[in-house]
């Protein structure tokens, strides 16, 4: 997720004169963690919708909302909000990240 999101700014600074512009990052202008950051997590916590598209015409998109649950340090999915559809967590996620950088794509 971007964090740009919350301000309307590329990299979220308000005194940013021209907030479409695309420009190095520079670190006096990097945003503030101790402020950006309870904001990008409760975001991550209410979760965010996203639509998968299949290859075959026959099978229609379907919407799944992710979230990513602090407490038990899991990322969910769920096609309605009363039923969990699927769960990982994300030291898992973390393995399968480092396996995929250090072994290159895979031929399908």
């Amino acid at each position: 997720m971007c964090a740009a999101r919350f301000s309307g700014c590329l990299n979220g600074c308000t005194e940013e004169a021209a907030c479409g512009a695309v420009a190095p990052v520079i670190a006096s202008r990097m945003l503030d963690w101790n402020e950006v950051g309870p904001r990008i997590l409760n975001s991550l916590e209410i979760g965010t919708v996203m639509t998968i598209f299949y290859q075959k015409k026959s099978q229609r998109p379907e919407r799944r909302t992710f979230q990513i649950r602090q407490d038990t340090r899991q990322m969910v999915w769920s096609r309605s909000p009363d039923k969990m559809e699927g769960e990982v967590t994300l030291q898992a996620q973390r393995r399968a990240a480092a396996a995929r950088i250090l072994n290159g794509p895979q031929a399908s």
